[in-house]
């Protein structure tokens, strides 16, 4: 009996071992992004892209992601473009060299080429899509980059994969709102809520974008407001000109009526944790005693984060 227990201690050691080890292999993938190259001349554009870009590499579980936007510039030879770093990497380093080209494809469509490399340029994964529209990248660029970086990884000299790899991502942790530090910054992301509203696309710097079910497209701005209890309330407001299309609760004409008078769209959302906001939105609502047939409403909210 004691050579049974002292054999079972033995085998329960060693799998305590393995199990360890094994949790070892699973590494943070660490991602260097070097921001977005284009030969459109709209600076604005591109900035809201490259912000665009480096919060969706934030919200990955498996990647530890640094801005080096400013580290590096891109020059071009025939069609294709290339990275300059400023710096040569430190020595050691195993850092993803990332970074994403847009262009038009001269028949009306958009282009993206993401890249993915290693320092030593050893090791690389290119994804070529075509788009029929610019706001159809920025829609996928969370698939585009996983797409990009599983390829990368399927490359690496070993074939496991962090334990929260997209596939088989773990459910991200709650927090409690109080707990949190509400800014732009962290809100940044891609969201979803309300039954005709596709996608929410919250950038870095107070900019955004609400991509509807009916195809529209509205520019948003983002601000975030602290409370005297310490609470924060996020502030989302229409920019630009209203469109018809941002009513689609409404009745088609009744909304064509009421389009070009109607108040700027916004929302006033309190985090509830880190993924959720919860909240308000002011927009027009179907009021048959109205001249018109609507008039200005509110209606509550929920957006989590994707």
């Amino acid at each position: 009996m004691k050579r049974f227990f002292s054999f079972f201690v033995l085998c329960f050691s060693l799998l305590c071992v393995n199990f360890v080890n094994a949790q070892a292999e699973f590494q943070q993938l660490n991602v260097d992004f070097y921001g977005v190259y284009s030969s459109s001349g709209d600076k604005n554009m591109i900035d809201m892209t490259r912000n665009l870009y480096f919060a969706q590499l934030k919200e990955m579980n498996f990647v530890t992601v640094k801005d080096k936007s400013a580290d590096a510039f891109f020059t071009t030879e025939g069609s294709e473009a290339f990275i300059v770093l400023k710096e040569p990497p430190a020595t050691g380093t195993d850092s993803v060299i990332f970074f994403v080209e847009i262009e038009t494809s001269g028949n009306g469509n958009w282009k993206s080429i993401l890249h993915a490399q290693s320092q030593d340029s050893s090791r690389k994964s290119v994804l070529k899509k075509e788009y029929t529209s610019y706001y159809k990248i920025l829609t996928e660029a969370k698939s585009a980059i996983e797409e990009t970086l599983r390829d990368y990884m399927d490359h690496m000299d070993h074939t496991e994969q962090p334990s929260d790899f997209p596939e088989q991502q773990q459910s991200k942790p709650q927090k409690s709102a109080a707990a949190l530090q509400a800014t732009t910054e962290s809100i940044a992301g891609t969201w979803q809520g309300e039954n005709f509203i596709d996608k929410i696309v919250i950038l870095r710097g107070g900019r955004g974008f609400i991509i509807y079910k009916n195809g529209a497209t509205m520019n948003i701005l983002v601000s975030v407001q602290e409370n005297a209890d310490g609470s924060s309330v996020v502030s989302i407001t229409q920019a630009g000109k209203s469109n018809a299309s941002f009513f689609p609760e409404l009745p088609r004409k009744t909304a064509l009526e009421n389009a070009p008078t109607a108040a700027p769209l916004e929302w006033l959302l309190t985090l509830t944790d880190l993924n959720t906001m919860q909240g308000s939105k002011k927009t027009l609502v179907e009021d048959k005693n109205a001249p018109t047939g609507a008039a200005q409403g509110t209606a509550e909210v929920t957006w989590t984060r994707k």
